[in-house]
């Protein structure tokens, strides 16, 4: 997981407090033209993989968390809602959830203590509705002004398929007054779908979720998509093929957008799902131009996304890969070294900025990787400095501080606040958030 590092420091006490931040992560926005028009699939040859319902836990953390999405809050209710709860603040949300629109009121009449009303059939009314309340998991002096809440899991009325259970949600709040983002909910999809498909000689656990929460499995990944941070936060749904055979999905290495081919072991496959999820096809592709990129690190590796290709390129020590013809963004990198004491250092923020284009039998060279150099920035709201740190890397890409050693995070970087005369101001360690 790709984490960002803050901390407080209020000028003039000397305080030192830990900040709780966001975390960003994003599949990336290509241009159009993207892999060759001319590729062959033998749909009918491949495999038809029947998929169940299943709940996202720990295994599949990632996968709920890549389509993890955050909705603004108004300051004045929709007209046509009724029956609204009482409440001296409050803020007033309509989120998108199994091709519904949902009706939510976050009352934040208390920053101590906050609480959640959702109609969850959506008709508006919040007659009979029982309130979720959720205490503030900020503490100290933030926790008079701002307020972060966990309400748990939300169950929908309907179920998207006869047979199955109504899909669930959880959702969190926050309440940042006169700071970007204000109020919002976030909120995490807590169903899947599963079943096992045959790569070859590879059978591996593949997973679908409806990333833009419209009730189908039909929303592939276009060019012109936004990197939206509303609703919804993705636009198109999610595909997870477990690479490495552990039961599980790491959303660096094997959770893409949904896209007509997906790479897997070094082989293309056609990509044809069900509108209702209950089932996908994986087909072998008989023809495809291939060019190669190159990115002069063998530390480097990533996730690479076109708008009809999508594959995760593993550090295999060369620093180059095969790639189908057309335009990739980079959505997520990390450098890793597995020899030794092994590494590993997560990608932060939107990946790599630049397009990167792959023409046939042609060599696209990118620079990535080290050197690393560390950046700061300084966010002042009244007499409160908000500090961030991160990596960036020999092409300008985002590396979240804090490298993991033999499976085990390192400590947090520490820092030092001087004046101009290089007198010591305050001194600290960040903390992972």
């Amino acid at each position: 997981m790709a984490l960002r590092l803050a901390g407080h420091w209020r000028h003039g006490s000397g305080a030192l407090m830990a900040a709780v931040v966001g975390i960003g992560v994003s599949m990336g926005v290509v241009p159009r033209g993207s892999c060759a028009q001319a590729t062959a699939v033998d749909f009918g040859l491949g495999e038809k993989v029947a998929l169940k319902q299943g709940q996202i836990g720990e295994k599949q953390r990632y996968l709920g968390y890549v389509a993890r999405r955050a909705i603004a809050g108004q300051e004045q209710a929709p007209s046509g809602w009724s029956n609204l709860p009482a409440a001296s603040e409050a803020r007033y949300f309509t989120a998108r959830l199994g091709g519904a629109d949902v009706p939510m009121v976050m009352d934040i009449s208390k920053i101590s203590r906050a609480k959640l009303y959702v109609d969850v059939d959506g008709d508006g009314s919040f007659s009979g509705v029982t309130a979720m309340s959720a205490e503030n998991r900020l503490s100290g002096p933030s926790a008079q002004r701002y307020g972060y809440y966990d309400f748990g899991d939300v169950r929908l009325a309907k179920a998207a398929r006869p047979g199955e259970q109504p899909p669930s949600v959880k959702v969190s709040g926050r309440h940042f007054p006169g700071e970007s983002g204000g109020s919002r909910l976030e909120i995490t999809p807590g169903n899947f779908r599963d079943g096992r498909a045959k790569f070859g000689e590879s059978t591996c656990l593949v997973g679908l979720l409806d990333g833009d929460s419209d009730g189908k499995f039909a929303a592939t990944y276009t060019a012109d998509m936004a990197d939206r941070r509303g609703e919804p936060a993705t636009g198109f749904d999610l595909l997870a093929v477990d690479l490495n055979g552990d039961q599980a999905f790491d959303h660096q290495t094997e959770i893409y957008p949904m896209t007509a081919l997906v790479g897997v072991h070094g082989k293309y496959y056609g990509v044809k799902v069900a509108e209702d999820g209950a089932s996908v096809e994986f087909a072998p592709v008989r023809s495809v131009g291939l060019g190669e990129l190159s990115v002069g690190s063998p530390q480097v590796e990533m996730t690479v996304v076109s708008e009809t290709c999508a594959h995760h390129l593993e550090a295999n020590g060369q620093g180059t890969w095969k790639l189908p013809e057309g335009t990739y963004r980079v959505a997520s990198n990390r450098l890793v070294d597995r020899k030794g004491g092994a590494w590993l250092l997560e990608g932060s923020g939107n990946g790599f900025a630049q397009s990167v284009q792959i023409q046939k039998d042609g060599t696209q060279k990118v620079t990535l990787g080290c050197p690393l150099t560390p950046k700061f920035d300084v966010d002042w709201n009244g007499d409160v400095a908000r500090i961030g740190f991160e990596l960036l890397g020999a092409g300008g890409e985002k590396y979240a501080a804090g490298a993991t050693r033999n499976g085990q995070r390192d400590k947090a970087p520490a820092f030092k606040i001087i004046d101009r005369e290089g007198k010591s101001l305050e001194s600290g360690n960040f903390e992972y958030g």
